[in-house]
């Protein structure tokens, strides 16, 4: 069930990061038009300017992935552990009736 809200969780971040990202292109197209033939310079404040616009969506998504991948991680481990402690119950309790 966790899964599922994580995978639905990242699914989401992904669609509204696709979503603002082509809303940004296209309000930036319909400003200021798209052309190949234009200057080395427009080019490097084209891409300033997406830059800043998209950077804090793409920290925020990445922080969100971050997090979500601790929490897994530590249910893993957590379930790791139990199945480590029941492994040695059963070897001690294997060793005790050998002793016998």
């Amino acid at each position: 069930m966790k899964e599922k809200k994580q995978r639905d969780l990242i699914k989401m971040v992904i669609f509204i990061f696709v979503f603002v990202a082509i809303i940004i292109i296209v309000l930036f197209n319909l400003r200021f038009g798209f052309s190949f033939s234009t200057g080395l310079e427009t080019w490097e404040k084209t891409a300033s300017y997406f830059n800043n616009i998209l950077s804090p969506f793409l920290v925020t998504a990445t922080i969100m992935l971050l997090f979500v991948t601790w929490k897994d991680n530590k249910n893993e481990l957590k379930q790791i552990r139990k199945q480590n402690e029941r492994h040695q119950k059963q070897t001690e309790s294997h060793q005790k009736s050998q002793d016998i």
